[in-house]
């Protein structure tokens, strides 16, 4: 189901969940406490993609192996086709 979809469903597309210090503590303590478990909750989701604008945190999240993009990509395709789509956002 496409983000689209989901949306018009009223399914959630966003949710909150906790990361503990055991799980960020395996990314890098360069990057700040919320790059690091961001990258830690998209390591234990098995995230397609994560939405990180610190290049550092761009830079160890693509080296534990994770898709990164960033907001300014989000935007630009948002404007190109007026709804966001993954398998560009995914490039």
């Amino acid at each position: 189901m496409g983000l689209r979809q989901k949306y018009e469903n009223g399914l959630p597309l966003l949710r909150v969940e906790p990361v503990g210090p055991e799980h960020s503590s395996k990314v890098s303590d360069a990057l700040g406490a919320e790059e690091r478990e961001a990258i830690a909750l998209a390591q234990i989701v098995h995230a397609d993609l994560l939405l990180i604008d610190d290049s550092d945190g761009r830079f160890e999240a693509r080296r534990l192996g994770l898709r990164v993009t960033g907001t300014l990509v989000v935007l630009r395709v948002a404007r190109r086709s007026k709804s966001p789509r993954h398998e560009l956002l995914c490039r």
